[in-house]
């Protein structure tokens, strides 16, 4: 037995009375569900980014202040790896399983694979803001005497880098570990039909 959230919920299908054609049928759904909920995520966050990014962009040019061009820079290149991600994304939800018990598995193993790759868009991320909150406190300390109030959104930089970070780092563990038992249950799955084969 696996405490995996997806094999438990799809042996709780099986253990419902339900047919296996419509507990099946629930899994693809699930899986249609997480892959709208996450593009659409990825879009509005892209949204934001974008917006800081001309926000930014304008305050620099404004005020020709470099910590607003530090932020800028932060901000494009984070949407760089946004849309990366998304395209990731995109190329993933492309492909097309069989509608049975182990074509539902495949799937689900490679959802789980392509949300570890999309966890290379969070490193991205939480490497960009420590780059950006280093360069912001390097530029604080060597220019003009600054309120300390300047210092606030920078020492925010840093503290969500690094609980970014954390975030995907425990994120990977359990995205391997979900992805060996999948496997194990994939392996399961082919040994048997090639036994009851002819």
């Amino acid at each position: 037995m696996t405490n995996d959230a997806f094999l438990a919920s799809l042996k709780s299908d099986w253990c419902e009375g339900s047919s296996r054609e419509e507990a099946i049928a629930r899994g693809f759904v699930r899986h249609r569900r997480w892959a709208w909920w996450t593009s659409l995520s990825g879009a509005l966050g892209s949204i934001c980014v974008l917006a800081g990014f001309v926000w930014f962009a304008w305050m620099a040019l404004e005020h020709r202040d470099p910590l607003f061009a530090v932020s800028t820079l932060a901000f494009a290149a984070g949407l760089a790896a946004i849309v990366t991600g998304l395209l990731t994304l995109r190329r993933g939800m492309g492909l097309r399983y069989d509608e049975t018990p182990l074509g539902l598995f495949r799937q689900n193993r490679d959802r789980l694979n392509l949300s570890r790759r999309l966890l290379f868009g969070a490193r991205c991320c939480a490497g960009i803001l420590a780059a950006a909150t280093a360069a912001a406190l390097l530029l604080t300390t060597l220019s003009e005497p600054r309120h300390v109030v300047v210092f606030l959104p920078i020492a925010a930089w840093g503290v969500t880098a690094l609980a970014v970070w954390i975030w995907q780092a425990r994120r990977k563990q359990r995205l391997e570990y979900e992805i060996a038992a999948l496997d194990s249950q994939i392996a399961e799955f082919e040994e048997a039909d090639a036994a009851g084969g002819p």
